[in-house]
């Protein structure tokens, strides 16, 4: 309570100074009462920006994984056909660089892009599925600067040609678990040519490796059998824990009944649909709780997909889970918000990032 009284006076202080806010946000408010009951980490601002250019997108900030209180990461906005990332300075209020992509379509239901930061230094890992050739799907590893677009890219299939996989379609699912060592993991979900064929693959998350796809994993699944999962095109909903039994959840939509199927698969190979749960998983965390992040709510559920509470979001963004110093899980959020024409002047960007244990979710229901 104390830290959402500190917040609404600094608003006043600043419209005292012939500033203007929006009219009244409902998401905005919504993220301030989940907000004050977490830890703050660090405020950036104000950042002198155009509020226009984040308008009609999903704008949000990712603080770097390895220091996520030094005022420093990417502000991402993913527009109906475009992704841009950008890199802030937030000690200096600039933008080094910025990298943009079109053409990724604009289905809600389908997923279109991975934007995690890496472990390792001041990278950002961006997976790109591509809506009409999946062939495409690039995995990015890029830096601060944007000094060498593209030059650490590498499609999905190339990246993983090495890997003992069965004859290869495509490959649609890409998901960073932390891990409480230097490099966290990637895992890799892939559609083989037989029809009812995948398989899952794992390897460390290095950025200085081209696409960020280090030395394999122990997770080795060439050949799964799976003829009643459903078939994902370019992009999947995919997540993977890589920790004994292994289990692995896939999220796909079904338009003909306007909800999502979950399956999830373990060591034993043997699919099981989470009958329990129709949304949309959004996040897998050590904890083994599944995140499901929809119309400014995030309802959590059990591995099993049975639901245990929801909270507010509104517009605050989980970014994601990392152990901090002492081995303890935690995870990080970040909101952002405007004041407009700060003494008729530009409007004024303020980012505000948080962090919980991940054994206190419950406190936030």
């Amino acid at each position: 309570m104390k830290r959402l009284m500190a917040f609404g006076l600094a608003v006043l202080g600043v419209l005292f100074l012939g500033c203007s806010l929006p009219p009244f946000d409902e998401e905005l408010s919504l993220a301030i009462a989940t907000a004050a009951k977490l830890q703050p980490v660090v405020q950036i601002g104000p950042i002198k920006a155009w509020h226009g250019d984040f308008e009609e997108t999903e704008s949000y900030f990712l603080p770097l994984r390895d220091t996520p209180g030094n005022r420093r990461g990417y502000l991402v906005s993913a527009g109906d056909y475009f992704l841009r990332a950008r890199f802030l300075d937030g000690n200096t209020g600039t933008f080094p660089g910025e990298r943009r992509l079109d053409g990724l379509g604009a289905d809600p239901n389908r997923k279109t892009y991975t934007a995690v930061p890496l472990k390792g230094g001041d990278y950002l890992s961006l997976a790109v599925f591509d809506p009409v050739n999946p062939i495409n799907n690039t995995l990015y590893v890029i830096d601060p600067t944007f000094a060498t677009p593209g030059s650490s890219a590498v499609t999905l299939k190339n990246a993983l040609s090495a890997f003992p996989l069965a004859p290869l379609d495509r490959i649609v699912g890409v998901h960073l678990y932390p891990i409480d060592t230097a490099l966290d993991r990637f895992s890799f979900f892939a559609v083989l040519t037989t029809a009812g064929h995948f398989g899952e693959v794992e390897a460390d998350a290095d950025p200085s490796k081209a696409g960020g796809v280090g030395t394999p994993g122990t997770l080795t699944r060439p050949d799964m059998v799976f003829p009643s999962l459903p078939v994902p095109g370019s992009g999947a909903f995919y997540f993977h824990r890589p920790v004994a039994p292994n289990t692995s959840y896939l999220s796909w939509y079904d338009s003909s009944t306007g909800d999502y199927r979950n399956y999830a698969w373990d060591d034993t190979l043997t699919v099981r649909q989470l009958t329990g749960m129709n949304r949309r998983i959004d996040a897998l965390l050590t904890s083994r709780e599944l995140l499901s992040l929809a119309n400014g709510v995030c309802s959590v559920h059990d591995a099993s997909g049975n639901w245990k509470y929801s909270f507010p979001m509104g517009s605050l963004h989980f970014c994601f889970e990392r152990y901090d110093a002492t081995g303890a899980a935690r995870l990080y959020f970040s909101l952002m918000y405007w004041i407009y024409g700060y003494q008729s002047g530009d409007d004024q960007m303020y980012i505000t990032v948080y962090s919980l244990p991940t054994a206190n979710l419950a406190s936030l229901h």
